[in-house]
């Protein structure tokens, strides 16, 4: 079954967007790898394509999303199972979520799907220095995954790492500092308040955190009380793996004790 729908993914990827040329090439010899088993075969040919000359290799886009698939999908129907009960456990025990996708993991050492899972969860249990080490092994494996980044900069978050993460920080175009992603990590790193309630996107409407910066940051009690009152309702049952990940935020609706206070003292807060 298995098989099966990874032989479908990549036919459907192939009918979406061909790519020109050498590229062609290329991602039609990775995916003949993947179905033969052979993963780290299929994902070093495009790997060393990318290496090159980086974000500026040609069909770069093209490369990168076929580097994704071929170390995201699944080989292992058994390893893709595991990896469902780590997601739907994660509300209730994260600590079986993590000996979940460490049991994966070893059946699908090489899947980067099952690497950031666990990442993610580990940072949720602020395990920051396993986090960091399966960093490094989402780096070897996926070097040009989107992810890395902002992966990294909850590490330095998790460690307490201020400097190296603010270096990262900097270096960033302010358009995406704007992302709700970047604004609530601003806040954890105490180096930026705001004047006024933040104007999020409309897909960040039911994002906890949003609110809870709104919170800090304003200075009228009515509207803090409104706000303190949106996170605790977002916030009042158990976060699912797919709303956390969904927001890249394995801290979501950590502040609710806080809030709860907040709101149990009313205005005096």
């Amino acid at each position: 079954m298995a098989l099966f729908l990874l032989v479908s993914m990549l036919v459907q990827s192939k009918t979406k967007q061909e790519p020109t040329g050498t590229n062609k090439e290329l991602i039609s010899k990775s995916q003949a790898f993947i179905l033969q088993g052979d993963r780290p075969k299929a994902c070093q040919i495009l790997i060393s394509a990318l290496n090159k000359d980086g974000v500026k290799t040609k069909g770069y886009a093209e490369i990168s999303k076929a580097l994704k698939k071929c170390t995201e999908l699944f080989v292992s129907e058994k390893a893709q199972q595991v990896y469902e009960v780590a997601i739907a456990s994660y509300a209730s025990d994260k600590n079986q979520t993590i000996e979940k996708f460490r049991e994966a993991l070893n059946i699908e050492p090489l899947n980067s799907l099952i690497i950031k899972g666990l990442i993610f969860t580990l940072l949720s249990q602020n395990e920051c220095n396993q986090a960091k080490k399966k960093h490094e092994d989402l780096k070897k494996i996926s070097p040009y995954d989107e992810d890395l980044e902002s992966f990294r900069v909850l590490e330095l978050i998790c460690s307490k790492n201020k400097s190296e993460a603010l270096a990262i920080i900097v270096k960033l175009d302010p358009a995406i500092l704007s992302q709700p992603f970047w604004i609530v990590n601003k806040q954890r790193l105490l180096i930026e308040k705001t004047d006024s309630p933040i104007s999020i996107d409309v897909l960040f409407k039911d994002y906890p955190e949003i609110f809870y910066v709104d919170w800090l940051n304003e200075k009228k009690p009515k509207e803090r009380i409104f706000f303190a009152e949106k996170y605790k309702q977002l916030c009042h049952n158990p976060v699912s793996f797919d709303t956390a990940y969904k927001y890249t935020d394995p801290w979501i609706c950590f502040h609710l004790k806080e809030i709860e206070e907040y709101l149990a003292k009313g205005e005096r807060g």
